[in-house]
């Protein structure tokens, strides 16, 4: 059997994505936690688990304030500049931050502006030292 699974490790694995939910279910004190379990497709001997943050999002564009607190998390991480982008533009296309508006989709959309004009200061800061 082979699986092919498109999940981070450490922190981002299923496994802690999901811990850390569920913490902040408590905080929040969430009455109808989600199930934040990837989806699967299986076919023959190959099995593909999908990303974590999918489920992550939805929750985000349902206004689940512990789904929008791990998409902050995602988005301040800053070091994964390719998910960050998947993330925008995953929430982008699904217009979260326009169509969507609740308390959660705010709060993740404020985060991944700022992390989007840090971004965009340190290459700008970069490209500046390369031409002097």
């Amino acid at each position: 059997m082979t699986i092919v699974d498109y999940n981070g490790t450490g922190e981002w694995s299923v496994e802690e994505v999901i811990s850390r939910y569920s913490r902040y279910v408590e905080k929040y004190r969430i009455a109808s936690p989600r199930d934040l379990k990837p989806a699967v497709h299986v076919q023959d001997e190959r099995h593909w688990i999908y990303p974590v943050m999918d489920r992550v999002i939805e929750g985000i564009e349902h206004g689940d304030l512990a789904c929008a607190e791990i998409g902050i998390e995602f988005i301040e991480e800053d070091r994964y500049t390719a998910s960050l982008i998947w993330l925008g533009t995953s929430l982008a296309s699904h217009k979260t931050c326009s169509r969507k508006y609740n308390r959660a989709t705010h709060r993740v959309c404020i985060a991944a502006n700022n992390s989007y004009t840090r971004t965009f200061a340190r290459t700008a800061s970069t490209a500046e030292r390369l031409n002097t």
